[in-house]
């Protein structure tokens, strides 16, 4: 039973010594895998690169209509604006809802407290 058990064991021998040469060396095969590898990752990176750039194509255009629908209610507050500070409007809503009156146009005259000398320089 020995006899039969030695040719199998060098031959299971042999063969564990050609995995670990195999190992001990890059294979076609495994540069291929890694060439592989490295190409699925840059096409990976290109197609992360283009969803980010649909979504802020997507994210300009919202802002976009955004800026239009702001502009036009800065257009309308304008309007509006202008509108309630017509004066005629003011002076109805003062003399109507606040029962303000006109002031009395009287002239009031101003005495003069002050000289003229009080203005000139004085001169060395």
């Amino acid at each position: 039973m020995r006899g039969k058990n030695k040719p199998v064991r060098r031959k299971l021998y042999d063969t564990f010594e050609v995995v670990n040469e195999g190992l001990q060396r890059p294979s076609v095969s495994l540069i291929s895998i890694l060439l592989i590898l490295l190409v699925a990752i840059v096409l990976l990176g290109f197609v992360w690169q283009k969803v980010a750039i649909v979504k802020l194509v997507t994210e300009i255009d919202q802002l976009e209509k955004e800026r239009q629908k702001l502009e036009e209610n800065i257009g309308t507050l304008n309007s509006q604006a202008l509108s309630l500070s017509d004066e005629d409007r003011l002076v109805k809503i003062g003399v109507n809802d606040l029962h303000m009156i006109y002031p009395k146009t009287e002239v009031i005259e101003q005495e003069n407290i002050y000289q003229d000398s009080d203005f000139k320089r004085l001169t060395p």
